[in-house]
């Protein structure tokens, strides 16, 4: 597997649980857990299982197994399947996730009863469902879980009483930016896109860019930061962001009634004290405490 794909990946799905890799003698797999809203479902989870050999993805496709108890994934499955088939020699993880997100919206839309009535019968389903799995659950000597650096939504929620958070919030530091300008539109864009509030923050060295809004639509914002060329390289050819880093990914749990959509303001700051008021204007102080004010740059 490309290792660009994969670190993509990572960058997007950095919540506990939801992306693992192992190794099962030539062959590695990749399991995905996505989260899409569908009505009257609770807590709704497709898992997506892509098994590569060596020579993906010059000349081969991922095998791909689709599981959710609340949903049917045969036809899901084979329409991803085919898709691969079709695309063999190019990396397709993220392109098929993605396509599956819009397989299971379109379910959902379409059929929504079979939701509800898969859902009412979601726990006598949990047994069946995993004794069938074709796939043996990855060896802890193999397994790599890519852990967020945050709480989620549900540890949080037991520890405060909140049931539902609907904001979140995304912090990135981004190495550099040699095409100011044109990177700057591209963020922009995409926070109107994706109706995001942000910051982004330029302080010394550093580059800091601070987002509230919808999680679906955070996670979307990365995959088109990851997967656009936003930059240029040393010989002026335009590139993909490479070196960013996720610090943060969690839920905002302040009053967010008052969060201006689709809004990117620039902060071009002379003192670090001006960074942190950025960050207690927002009720988020612990991230500059956390992670901002440990970045080397930040300093220098």
């Amino acid at each position: 597997m490309a290792e660009d794909e994969f670190s993509v990946l990572a960058e997007i799905f950095c919540l506990p649980g939801e992306l693992t890799q192992w190794r099962d003698g030539e062959k590695i797999h990749v399991k995905v857990i996505i989260s899409e809203q569908c009505p009257h479902v609770e807590g709704h989870e497709v898992t997506l299982v892509f098994s590569l050999s060596e020579d993906y993805p010059s000349e081969s496709c991922p095998q791909i197994e689709v599981s959710s108890y609340s949903i049917k994934c045969d036809d899901i499955r084979d329409k991803l399947q085919t898709y691969a088939h079709s695309n063999v020699g190019s990396p397709l993880l993220l392109d098929l996730i993605n396509y599956a997100k819009d397989l299971i919206q379109d379910l959902h839309s379409s059929n929504t009863s079979d939701c509800v009535q898969l859902a009412t019968h979601r726990e006598n389903s949990v047994t069946d469902t995993q004794s069938s799995s074709p796939l043996p659950p990855p060896p802890s000597s193999h397994t790599k879980n890519l852990k967020a650096k945050s709480l989620t939504s549900q540890n949080i929620g037991s520890q405060t009483g909140i049931k539902d958070v609907q904001n979140w919030t995304l912090l990135i530091h981004i190495d550099h930016m040699r095409a100011k300008a044109k990177y700057i539109k591209f963020i922009k864009k995409w926070c109107r896109d994706f109706q995001l509030s942000g910051q982004l923050i330029f302080f010394k060295k550093t580059i800091l860019l601070f987002l509230i809004g919808e999680h679906n639509n955070l996670k979307s914002y990365l995959v088109q930061h990851k997967t656009v060329c936003v930059d240029v390289d040393s010989r002026g050819v335009g590139c993909k962001e490479k070196m960013m880093t996720v610090l943060c990914e969690e839920p905002y749990l302040k009053d967010s009634l008052n969060i201006i959509r689709s809004a990117l303001q620039i902060q071009e700051c002379s003192s670090l004290d001006e960074v942190k008021d950025i960050f207690t204007n927002a009720s988020s102080q612990h991230l500059f405490v956390n992670y901002v004010s440990k970045l080397k740059s930040i300093h220098h």
